[in-house]
């Protein structure tokens, strides 16, 4: 196997992308408003019990912390600014996201907690029915590898997307503890963004890559439109080579069989050429579910499955 050019070597790996697009859609989700899909929104706000108090409405925070240069408070304002803040709290932002907990390290640790067992039912669900439709065979005959490919696909997807959400908001309590309250009122949300998305390094490499394209394309797109929106800047029909742009280097990728595991890496390469090409069907499918299962490792089971599941385990 010929190893990549100099630069290519140096490039960063692809869920680099994942952080950088997560970042930009945070800061857009924290400073501007309407700047992101609804949907996206509502994923974010459905799973941030631990930060949005009961009875306290999901805008109202998220406007706190738009509109806030998170001031230091005393003991006695805290309780006069929010009925009902715990009297040791020292900082308006904090009394305001979790009030009844003042330690941000343990409020943390609970909605961490909580969100996990919120989250982890859907991906039980969804992971579940997909290994009993896509792999029907390797089910019977390996049960236990289907198994723990289940549970690594559970596991790791409810880190992942809890984690991400969760260490987003803490990241918001513990700038403002390590920052002067005027200090980077910007940047710090977007470098909560870039850490909180390290929780992609859970999920295995195949999904990791899939997710960071995914991301990436979907922060393009909402940052051309806010900045769209904000400014004069406006191309006619932008969306449109956004949209061709991001398929073409989709097809192009997953079609080549060449593995995404750099920055522009690879996709159009002379090796990647002159592989195999998929078909478009083999291409939607790795692309809407990006889970990959090796039921057969041994080279003498890999002789029972049948040949229409050989292709997908390679």
């Amino acid at each position: 196997m010929k190893r990549p050019p100099e630069i290519e070597r140096w490039l960063p790996p692809v869920w680099t992308l994942n952080c950088l697009g997560n970042a930009i859609l945070i800061y857009l989700f924290l400073t501007e408003k309407d700047s992101v899909q609804p949907s996206y929104e509502r994923i974010v706000l459905n799973h941030s019990s631990g930060y949005i108090p009961r009875g306290k409405a999901k805008e109202d925070v998220v406007e706190l912390i738009r509109n806030s240069n998170y001031p230091k408070i005393t003991r006695e304002a805290a309780r006069s600014l929010e009925p009902r803040a715990h009297p040791l709290h020292t900082r308006y932002v904090c009394a305001c996201m979790h009030p009844e907990t003042p330690s941000c390290l343990e409020n943390f640790i609970s909605s961490m907690i909580h969100e996990c067992r919120a989250i982890w039912q859907f991906f039980g669900v969804f992971g579940l029915a997909m290994v009993l439709l896509k792999r029907r065979a390797g089910v019977v005959k390996h049960p236990w590898a289907a198994y723990k490919q289940w549970v690594s696909y559970t596991v790791s997807s409810t880190l992942f997307a809890a984690g991400s959400i969760t260490t987003a908001w803490g990241f918001v309590c513990f700038w403002q503890r390590l920052l002067p309250g005027t200090s980077l009122p910007r940047i710090r949300i977007m470098l909560g963004g870039i850490v909180s998305s390290l929780w992609i390094l859970v999920l295995p490499p195949n999904r990791r890559k899939d997710i960071s394209l995914y991301v990436a394309r979907f922060a393009i797109l909402n940052a051309y439109q806010t900045i769209k929106a904000k400014t004069s800047f406006n191309i006619p029909y932008g969306e449109v080579p956004l949209f061709a742009l991001a398929l073409t280097s989709l097809l192009q990728t997953k079609q080549s069989g060449n593995p995404v595991e750099r920055i522009l890496y690879g996709a159009f390469t002379p090796q990647a050429r002159s592989r195999k090409r998929m078909s478009l069907d083999e291409c939607c499918i790795q692309t809407t579910f990006p889970f990959k299962a090796d039921f057969a490792t041994d080279k003498r089971e890999q002789s029972d499955v049948p040949s229409s599941m050989k292709r997908f385990m390679t």
